[in-house]
Order: structure tokens, then sequence, then C-alpha cells
């Protein structure tokens, strides 16, 4: 099983919050030597004509329109190569980006995307919604906060209920995994269950900052060296959903 992504891609659209997160993929790239694959889409919005509208009019805003559109993919690409360098891959089209990263990530063991609402030009869709590629794109998909640069990803915090998209989700964040200090498995029974994780659960203080109080309905297993009373921070700013299904798993930045 390998433990490194062999390619990484980025959604690299137009933006002032592109930057950061193509600067931490290309990172994430160099550390495992990885290719690196940039991507932008936008699609433009036809705009609204009525029954008996002059279709000429609306032709030419079109036209204008795209080749709007055409311009900023171009500046788009311009700044992910200067960032990610010569060797990295861009890929650009016209059309909704959330279509374009579905059908693209085929190419890539890792999907990242950023969760910024930004404000963008009218009638210009340029980022894809999260929820839309995590569902459709088939692969592990690495959402980053605004602004975040780098992924140290030194603690790790595993959401556990023995389904088949939990371990989907462990599996697809290996390369993550194996590189972390430490890494922490949270599983949430319901009365009447038994926890999956067996005897190896709960080695941790009674109080936790994450709300659950302590008892059999809260199992905490934190790996062979974990230390007595550790807090779990699953709560606190800063934590990075990775996940290729609902299950979800968290890394700090």
């Amino acid at each position: 099983m390998t433990m490194a992504y062999k390619a990484l891609m980025v959604e690299a659209g137009p933006g002032a919050g592109t930057e950061a997160r193509v600067r931490l993929a290309a990172k994430l790239a160099g550390e495992c030597g990885a290719q690196l694959i940039g991507l932008a889409a936008c699609a433009v919005r036809p705009p609204f004509m009525p029954p008996f509208g002059e279709s000429v009019m609306v032709a030419d805003i079109i036209e204008d329109d795209m080749r709007r559109v055409r311009a900023m993919l171009e500046a788009a690409g311009d700044r992910f190569r200067a960032i990610a360098g010569a060797a990295a891959e861009w890929r650009a089209f016209l059309e909704y980006p959330g279509d374009a990263l579905a059908r693209e990530a085929r190419a890539a063991e890792l999907v990242i995307i950023g969760r910024d609402a930004e404000a963008r030009p009218a009638g210009v869709r340029q980022t894809a919604a999260p929820g839309d590629v995590l569902m459709r794109a088939g692969r592990p998909v690495l959402v980053v906060p605004p602004g975040v640069t780098g992924l140290a990803g030194r603690r790790v915090l595993v959401a556990w209920n023995e389904s088949r998209e939990a371990r989907r989700a462990v599996i697809d964040a290996l390369p993550l995994l194996a590189r972390a200090e430490r890494v922490q498995v949270l599983e949430i029974c319901e009365p009447g269950e038994g926890a999956a994780l067996g005897s190896g659960t709960c080695r941790t203080s009674r109080s936790c900052s994450c709300g659950m109080a302590p008892g059999p309905r809260a199992r905490r297993w934190c790996g062979a060296d974990a230390a007595p009373r550790q807090s779990c921070s699953a709560r606190r700013s800063g934590w990075t959903p990775i996940s290729s299904s609902p299950a979800a798993m968290a890394i700090r930045a």
C-alpha cells in the first residue's frame, strides 16, 4: 500500500484566496515527491433574455463575458506557475468548476480545494462547492481554510464509527497519518452499543474540551504512545477536514 501521494490536484482559479492554497499544495507536493496539477474553471451564466429580446445583443454580452473569463483563467495560470514552478501541470476549462473538478480528479490521488466565499464578478461562477466535489470526485478531498499556506499535520483526529466511509477516509489519509506525531481516534456509540475499538479505548482525562461527558458513549483511542489526560481539541479552530465520503478526519494545520 502506498504511503505517499503521487499526484495532487489543487483548485487554483481566479481570486485572491487561491494563492495561499496553491502554496500549501506546492509544499505538500514537494514533501511527497508528487506531481502537482493546478485546475481552474469558470462558467458564464447566460443573461436573462425576455421572450422577444434582441438575440444579437445577448450574443454580444455573452461574447464579452467569455473574453473576460478567458483573461481571468490566463492570469490564474500565470499565478499558479509562478508559485508551483514550471514542472507543475496547468488545466483550465470554460465550464462549471464542480463539473471540471469531478471529472479531472481521476488524474490525482488527493484533491485540494478551498472553502472561502470570495466576491466574484457578476454572472461568473469561478469556485466549486466543497460538498459538490466531495460527493462526486471519487477521491479524497482536503478542504483548506482561507489564508492557510502550510500543513504541518502533527496532530490528527479521526472520527470513527466502524463504517465503510470511516475505513475509506482512513485509507485515503494514510500518507498524512504516517507523518503525524500523534493520531487520535474518537468513537461515539449509541446507548447499548459496544465500541468497535474494544479494550484499547479511553485512556484520557475525565474532562474533555469537546463537550462530551465521560462514560460508555464516548470512546477515544490515542495510540500506543498516548499519554494520560490528553484533552480533545476537536472543536477548536484551525482543523482542516479531509475525507472521501461523509466520514471525516481533522488535521491540525
